[in-house]
């Protein structure tokens, strides 16, 4: 880990120097030391990287979480019916009624609220960007 840190601040040492050249006088405090350091490493990441790798490298416990949840949440479906559909009792009652009408309900009403946590993340991605954006104008 420790290496890595130092190969990535090594990296960044041009961006720095950069920095320094062109007046540097923020550099001098400890608050604008940690600052730009952090925007040169930003910066060498984002140019030593390619935009889909960082995304990757984030994207990629979520993905393994999201698949873990399907499993447990698939086994828990499966536990909660208990086989409805295929017990002489059940069968016509959960084929007929529940499976096509109260799962398909909840299916919508789940995927509805979905979509309605996605439409204000992406509001909110999209005017925190178009906010930091905008002194570029």
């Amino acid at each position: 880990m420790f290496e890595t840190i130092l190969a990535v601040v090594k990296g960044a040492a041009p961006f720095l120097l950069d920095l320094v050249k062109d007046g540097g006088s923020a550099i001098l405090t400890p608050q604008g030391a940690g600052v730009t350091l952090g925007v040169a490493v930003l910066a060498y990441v984002q140019e030593r990287f390619d935009n889909n790798q960082v995304k990757a490298v984030i994207t990629a416990p979520f993905r393994a979480l999201g698949f873990a949840l399907y499993k447990l949440l698939f086994a828990f479906g499966v536990t909660v019916t208990a086989g409805a559909s295929k017990w002489s009792i059940t069968k016509g009652l959960w084929n007929k009624y529940i499976e096509p009408f109260v799962i398909d309900l909840l299916d919508i009403v789940f995927n509805g609220l979905i979509d309605g946590v996605e439409i204000v993340l992406d509001k909110i991605r999209d005017g925190l960007f178009a906010g930091l954006r905008s002194d570029n104008e």
